[in-house]
């Protein structure tokens, strides 16, 4: 269950617009270009591990470096998480963020019938994904609503933009801000993980601009 309270999944307009409205401050200029550093931050991130693996032999899978890069930039300023998943592949996180979108494509295309018995290990390999970024998002919700309360400073970011949603809304619920994140981190991550990847494909289509 991936939610239907999120910015993606919401049905009716009328919420989509109050929701929508609550998040906007969070992607005006002036927020984005405060995140400036960290993307460079991330970026330098991303060209250390590349080093690493340049020896001329290595293969590199650029959409999933791209979309790990990605990950750990929406983890940190969006939710103030460190994912590190550019330099550990040992963290469940991008694991979990794969096998929920591949689930929600076969069930899209019809691949993945929900009373099919034959399908059923590969069902609860999904919903346990989902379980995994589900607890993690109550885990960021949980921390970061502690330090508020305790008159510490927070990031304005997209976490505390759902919080704020929920304390001004009172039928926002915890499983609904739990949508919203999991919806930041699915829909959010993997679209600027693929523009990266086909702006490089395009890019080694002309030489010249790859060289410089």
């Amino acid at each position: 269950y991936i939610g239907k309270s999120g910015l993606v999944t919401i049905e009716h307009h009328a919420e989509w617009s109050k929701m929508r409205a609550l998040m906007n401050p969070a992607f005006q200029r002036v927020a984005l270009m405060s995140l400036i550093d960290q993307f460079n931050l991330a970026a330098d991130s991303l060209m250390e591990k590349l080093s690493e693996l340049a020896d001329g032999k290595t293969m590199v899978d650029m959409n999933d470096m791209f979309c790990r890069l990605t990950l750990d930039v929406i983890g940190k300023v969006a939710f103030d998480t460190e994912i590190e998943s550019v330099h550990n592949d040992t963290v469940p996180f991008p694991k979990a963020v794969k096998t929920v979108l591949e689930g929600i494509e076969k069930m899209f295309t019809g691949m993945m019938e929900e009373y099919n018995i034959f399908h059923y290990s590969y069902h609860q390999e999904v919903r346990q994904a989902v379980r995994l970024l589900r607890e993690e998002g109550r885990k960021f919700i949980e921390k970061r609503k502690m330090a508020m309360s305790k008159g510490e400073h927070s990031p304005n970011d997209i976490l505390s933009y759902i919080i704020k949603a929920s304390e001004l809304d009172p039928d926002l619920d915890i499983e609904d801000m739990l949508d919203l994140v999991m919806v930041f981190f699915l829909a959010g991550h993997e679209t600027t993980g693929n523009t990266l990847s086909f702006a490089l494909r395009v890019i080694a289509d002309h030489p010249d601009v790859m060289q410089r």
